[in-house]
């Protein structure tokens, strides 16, 4: 009786792993974007709309620093921040405040983030726009 139980068991475990479904492997999420930036512009190149897009920099605009990701770059000047798409193939930009200060940046994958004294900023590649949400205790 034992050994029977004990076939038993052996036979659904090994049912029971054939019946699992197999685990794909994380989808390798390959780099698009090739980011450049000059004192008068930014340019941004990704392999699929396999063209380079430009945007001019204002008078008095400088470069505060900038990130590229797999899907995504992001630039921050002093008045600014560009989120450039590499599925739009285009570069969108949300004002920076006057005081608002930099604290930290980031760009993972198809999204960028802007966190400032006064609000986070999100840019999401896949739309290709920016979204905010402001603190309210500062």
């Amino acid at each position: 009786m034992l050994h029977n139980d004990r076939i038993g068991s052996i036979l659904l475990i090994v049912l029971a792993l054939f019946a699992t479904p197999s685990i794909a492997p994380a989808q390798e999420i390959l780099e698009d974007v090739i980011l450049i930036t000059r004192d008068k512009e930014v340019v941004a190149f990704s392999s699929a709309g396999n063209k380079w897009v430009l945007i001019a920099l204002r008078a008095q605009e400088r470069i505060v620093d900038s990130r590229t990701a797999s899907r995504v770059a992001l630039v921050v000047t002093n008045q600014r921040a560009l989120g450039f798409s590499s599925i739009t193939n285009q570069w969108s930009e949300t004002k920076i405040d006057v005081g608002e200060q930099i604290l930290e940046m980031e760009a993972k994958g198809f999204v960028a983030s802007v966190d400032t004294n006064f609000r986070a900023l999100g840019f999401g590649g896949r739309q290709g726009a920016w979204q905010e949400y402001r603190y309210r205790f500062r």
